[in-house]
Parts: C-alpha cells; structure tokens; sequence
C-alpha cells in the first residue's frame, strides 16, 4: 500500500511539473508518453518537422528533471 500511495504521490507531483512547461513541450511529451503516439505522428498532427517534435521532447524531458530536482530540494 505504501508503495502504490508513493507512485501515485509522484505521478500527481509530475503532472504538476508538466503543467509548468511551455505548451508546445507539453503536447509533444503527452502524446509520446500517455498516448503512445510515434514521433512522425506528432510531428504530423502538430504541423511541425520531425526534428522539431524531437527537440520539443528533449527539452520537455531536461525541463522536467531539473523541476523535479528542485522541487524535491
């Protein structure tokens, strides 16, 4: 019980972080995480190039350690 109250005390605490991120960081790490969508369909539905979807991630995922560090400190 303790471990399951624990995941879910995190998974409360990363969907406040990510709503901290820019938009565009956002839909790009929802649909490659919670949706399961490939990175050529994001890049597709958002209109945008492969590349650029990529980079969002990336960035979306350094934006989201460092968050997490500072607010586990």
């Amino acid at each position: 019980p303790a471990l399951a109250a624990a995941g879910r005390d995190d998974a409360g605490r990363l969907q406040r972080l990510l709503a901290q991120l820019p938009p565009p960081l956002q839909e790009v790490i929802r649909r490659r995480v919670y949706e399961g969508q490939r990175f050529r369909e994001i890049a597709a539905d958002l209109g945008c190039p492969l590349n650029t979807a990529l980079a969002r991630m990336h960035e979306g995922l350094n934006r989201l350690r460092l968050l997490w560090g500072d607010d586990h400190a």
